[in-house]
């Protein structure tokens, strides 16, 4: 299920998965530099170039230098530049229904149970 949705996402916005998953993992834990990326992504140092290369060409991250280490970059998410998906907000907008759908009373319950798998994807992703 979560990779059809990826690969759903991939096709629609034009990316590739491998720019996705590099885009949310600096749009949540950012900014990171190249070498947490490439670590994050399980990519060599090349690849990683020309993913980062792809994500600032399209205005999705901004690359600066490190401010302690000179041979390193900073990158960050730049997400208010991320495309509209039309299948991504359908899909939210019927979460959104579903948790109307709810008693108010287990709404908390269930959102911190989604919270925490939430953070339980990023850390086994880590």
């Amino acid at each position: 299920m979560l990779h059809s949705l990826s690969g759903m996402l991939s096709s629609e916005s034009g990316l590739e998965l491998s720019d996705l998953i590099a885009n949310e993992h600096l749009r949540l834990q950012g900014p990171l530099t190249a070498k947490e990326v490439a670590h994050r992504v399980q990519m060599g140092s090349g690849a990683t170039t020309k993913l980062i290369d792809r994500l600032e060409s399209k205005g999705f991250i901004k690359r600066s230098p490190h401010p302690t280490d000179r041979r390193s970059v900073v990158l960050e998410s730049l997400a208010g530049d991320f495309p509209t998906v039309p299948k991504l907000i359908e899909f939210d907008r019927r979460v959104r229904e579903r948790m109307e759908e709810l008693d108010p009373a287990v709404r908390p319950v269930v959102a911190q149970f989604m919270k925490d798998v939430s953070q339980d994807i990023m850390e086994v992703l880590e």
